[in-house]
């Protein structure tokens, strides 16, 4: 049941840049954020937060992945 319901592919994958877009822009000062040509505001961004929290619960991202990410970008 919790495959039905957990973000996977690119779903996930938009979440996750949507969330790190958005951490990025808050530790920088900035209260708006862009991903490409799309403005991207806080509903946006608990949708974003939601879908990685159940995907981490669902066991299909690790809890560590925004730590992941930046070591993979550094």
């Amino acid at each position: 049941m919790n495959e039905g319901f957990t973000p996977a592919g690119e779903e996930l994958a938009r979440a996750k840049r949507i969330v790190l877009a958005w951490d990025e822009a808050e530790a920088a000062g900035r209260g708006v954020v862009s991903l490409g040509s799309k403005m991207i505001d806080a509903p946006v961004v608990k949708r974003a937060r939601r879908a990685v929290e159940l995907a981490v619960a669902g066991g299909t991202l690790p809890a560590d992945w925004k730590e992941r990410e930046h070591a993979g970008h550094a």
